[in-house]
Formats: structure tokens, sequence, C-alpha cells
């Protein structure tokens, strides 16, 4: 005599094995903190200039000022697209004091396959800020790694001792950031 197979009891216990597979994955993959510098409220990781194409200098030397880090690409078309509206709020706050520091600026890293396109779209796109850098090594880049870049375009806003206050910020959203954080 053939035995018969419950199908209610097999597809229970195949579930019950697939749940238990993935939520022992899951706890694996988030066991591992993320680096304390890209955290809202940290410190902000300081960027190494090394290898890195354009007149740099280290993010720590804006202490005192608010500062937009920027991360984009000359291929990457929302990127270009917030350009001009990041151009108009760097003009209407760079002058700005704000509860823990005086002014604004903002920190642009392109990460480029070659150096070429982003000089080509420093003529092109209207960026009057002075920080404008690029570095070729791209996503392997020391900033794109300690500021878990991932994908373009990636903004994070500081307050004038350097704490990251916003990350993963939509430039729609930052000039009323900016506003909330204005002495008026």
């Amino acid at each position: 005599m053939k035995k018969r197979v419950n199908l209610k009891r097999f597809f229970k216990w195949e579930w019950t094995v697939a749940i238990l597979v993935i939520c022992s994955s899951y706890s694996c993959s988030t066991s591992q903190p993320a680096k304390a510098g890209a955290n809202i409220g940290n410190q902000a990781p300081e960027i190494v200039c090394d290898a890195v194409e354009g007149d740099c200098v280290p993010l720590s030397s804006l202490k005192g000022q608010y500062v937009l880090i920027e991360f984009w690409s000359s291929t990457c078309n929302s990127c270009r697209a917030d350009h001009f509206e990041m151009e108009r709020l760097y003009l209407d706050f760079k002058d700005s004091r704000f509860k823990n520091g005086s002014g604004f600026t903002i920190y642009s890293i392109a990460l480029e396959d070659n150096v070429n396109n982003w000089l080509k779209v420093l003529k092109n796109d209207r960026m009057s800020w002075p920080q404008q850098f690029c570095d070729t090594r791209k996503w392997d880049a020391p900033a794109s790694i300690d500021y878990m870049v991932n994908t373009l375009p990636k903004y994070f806003l500081l307050d004038g001792d350097g704490q990251i206050i916003e990350k993963n910020i939509l430039i729609r959203d930052l000039e009323k950031l900016l506003e909330r954080c204005e002495i008026r």
C-alpha cells in the first residue's frame, strides 16, 4: 500500500523553513552597524584629497559653515538637473547665519570614468560654488566608501559643527531645511 503524502503538512513545513532562512539571512546582513560617520547626528568623515582632480580642500576646513556634500556624475541626468536649483540655493544662502554656523557652501564630488567628462560639464552647467572635485575611482573612492554612496545623486547636509544633520536629501526639500536652521 502506498503511503499518501499530506500536502498541507509538507507545504507548511516548507514555508517554515523558507521563513527561517530568510530571517537568518536578514539578521546576518544587518548585524554589522553602519559606519558612524555616515549617520545623522555623527561627525562627517573627513574627505581625503589624494588622487582627486580639482583644487581639493579638506572638508574639515569648511567647519563653521553649513555644507551640502554632493556626490554626482556627468552621466547622471537627475544630478545635472539638480544643479540649477543648487546654484540658486547657494547664491541665496551663502551669506546666511545659521543656528551654529555662518554661511552655506556646496562640496561637490564627481564620480567619473575620466576627468574630461567632468571638465566639460563644469563649463556647461552653472555651478559657481568653489568646491568642485572629481574622483575617477568612482565607487572605490574613499569618500564613496565612507559615505556609503551606492546611487547618484547623493546628498548630505552638515551643520557648522561638521555633523550630518540630513542625508538622502531631495534638492527640492533643501530650501526648507536651510530656512529651518537659519537665524533671521
